[in-house]
């Protein structure tokens, strides 16, 4: 311990990393599950005994010390391996009780420990693109509750009015399900005496009220994710029981670890399929398992009975780590990395993001400071916020406070332009403004033209129909830059590329022959991709319907 004292006087390592050590040194290895330390540990102690190695010549006589750390460490790791091994089986057997008959001894994944990032998937045999490899559905689900968000039924989650509410518990409710009876919240909303009070924070913690609703296993599947007490859901508890009696105390604690959970694991569910915005949260296990990678092999899609399911977006080996993208494709890596600090607290430094170019895409690019120079400017380390950033041509530096400020600039003007359905409007503020101080590649301008490119074709111009041809083109070729590989934004561009182009057709200013052949494939691979996802454009399947319909009637004639 006098060697510890030593290591921590002279800061080689974080206070965090000291704890953890200490914490081992002091409980026997005993598994923690309540702060989840193991994630961060599987390269702790040869790191550890490497750098104590390293300055041992500042330890001056101490070389029995020296000794007996590196000696106690080695075992500590050993001890703490095997720990992980059995923690991992824990999981692996809790895990395939949760996806119940979702799951399989044929599914080509395991559970594993991976390095330094804990656990993972690994593939247990080649998987194809667009292969499914798992479906799982919800351990729980619930509204997120936005202000912007169009009010539904907390139970089936279809669109209701202000007026719709249980009677005992005030809890937005439509009059179908406050016709079947009581839910299973009820009696808790009920008891916390709010009197119309808090009703956004009732929404905003419905999911986390639920977890205290599951059975014993299923509390033990949620007691083994890793959770930071961090997060707007966090909030919404806090404040829903400020606003409550005194009674509710005795359920803050545990509704806190399960908001906490929610925090760091629940995915996302929108649609705006069905002519209303629908956005939930789900908690899905096994998803919550599978590690990030901005150059992710696989993507998540969730289907209208809010079951989740993962398929390959590029061939998967044996062997390989199953990744998903907890980021937007087309985000910079600054953009990216700064979502995954604030939200997921860690820094990612996968090969996308070691790379200033971002495989020479250029997405965080902005144009030199100096006007006399046509160069690209760049962070020298994407990973870091603080980091300098160097011009391509001139080798000019820049601060981040320089670039940042441009950012908040670019940022102000782009507020009145992001809800404007304008194609026209939006075009002419790219290239009159936006072009002025960004280039075309950068993050800020794809934005504006992902925004033209979902825009309805139905009722468009002819120049405006080619002017969303192009922006689809465009994105598509960076996805093929970035190798994003059959992910759900390229369904969902090739979708709106084909009815663009059938558009441009059936008007006589694209030939029949110039596309009829890509026309098939386009759609096609759209569908394979999109087919059982709920953020799918409602209009799929007619689309499908009516293009094969068409095709038949052709060789009939």
């Amino acid at each position: 311990m006098l060697v510890m004292h030593r290591l921590i006087s002279l800061r080689l390592f974080h206070m965090k990393y000291v704890s953890y050590a200490l914490f081992f040194f002091t409980s026997k290895i005993t598994f923690y599950r309540e702060i989840c330390v193991f994630e961060c540990l599987p390269s702790f102690f040869s790191t550890l005994i490497s750098t104590f190695l390293k300055f041992s010549s500042q330890f001056g006589s101490h070389q029995t010390h020296q000794i007996q750390l590196v000696l106690v460490l080695r075992a500590v790791r050993k001890r703490f391996d095997k720990e992980m091994d059995s923690n991992l089986n824990v999981h692996q057997k809790i895990v395939e009780i949760s996806l119940k008959n979702y799951h399989s001894n044929e599914n080509p994944w395991k559970l594993a420990t991976i390095g330094s990032v804990g656990r993972g998937l690994i593939a247990t045999r080649d998987i194809n693109v667009n292969e499914l490899i798992f479906c799982e559905p919800p351990l729980l689900i619930g509204p997120v509750g936005n202000e912007k968000d169009d009010l539904v039924c907390s139970l089936c989650y279809k669109p209701i009015t202000e007026t719709d509410k249980c009677s005992d518990c005030s809890l937005p409710v439509c009059p179908s399900c406050s016709e079947m009876g009581r839910h299973v919240e009820c009696s808790f909303l009920k008891s916390l005496n709010l009197h119309g009070k808090g009703s956004l924070q009732m929404v905003r913690s419905l999911t986390a009220i639920r977890g205290l609703f599951l059975d014993e296993s299923e509390k033990e599947v949620l007691n083994l994710l890793q959770c930071n007490r961090t997060g707007d859901i966090v909030n919404s508890i806090n404040n829903l029981l400020n606003e409550g009696n005194e009674s509710s105390e005795n359920a803050r604690d545990e509704l806190i670890r399960v908001a906490s959970v929610l925090s760091t694991n629940a995915f996302q569910i929108v649609s705006l399929s069905n002519h209303y915005h629908l956005n939930l949260r789900g908690l899905y296990p096994l998803m919550s398992l599978i590690n990030h990678s901005c150059t992710a092999n696989a993507r998540y899609c969730t289907d209208t009975n809010y079951v989740t399911s993962l398929y390959a977006r590029k061939p998967i080996k044996m062997g390989e780590q199953i990744s998903i993208s907890y980021a937007k494709v087309l985000w910079s890596t600054p953009s990216r990395q700064s979502y995954l600090k604030l939200t997921k607290h860690f820094t990612c430094k996968c090969s996308r993001c070691m790379d200033p170019t971002e495989a020479s895409t250029f997405l965080a690019a902005v144009k030199c400071f100096d006007r006399t120079c046509s160069g690209l400017t760049l962070p020298i380390d994407p990973t870091s916020f603080v980091s300098a950033w160097k011009c391509q041509t001139c080798s000019a530096l820049s601060e981040y406070r320089t670039v940042l400020g441009l950012q908040e600039v670019v940022s102000c003007m782009m507020k009145g332009i992001v809800d404007n359905d304008s194609i026209r409007e939006i075009d002419g503020f790219i290239g009159n403004r936006l072009l002025k101080v960004l280039p075309v590649s950068s993050q800020y301008v794809v934005e504006l033209k992902m925004k033209i490119a979902t825009i309805n074709v139905k009722d468009l111009s002819i120049s405006e129909c080619k002017l969303v041809e192009k922006c689809c083109q465009d994105i598509l070729q960076l996805l093929d830059k970035l190798e994003a590989g059959e992910c759900t934004l390229k369904g969902l561009v090739e979708l709106k590329l084909f009815q663009c182009r059938q558009l441009l057709m059936e008007t006589g200013k694209k030939s029949m022959t110039e596309f009829e052949s890509n026309q098939q494939r386009l759609l096609m691979n759209a569908w394979s991709i999109l087919k059982d996802n709920i953020a799918a454009p409602a209009n799929l399947s007619d689309t499908v319907e009516k293009y094969v319909l068409c095709k038949i009637q052709n060789l009939i004639n």
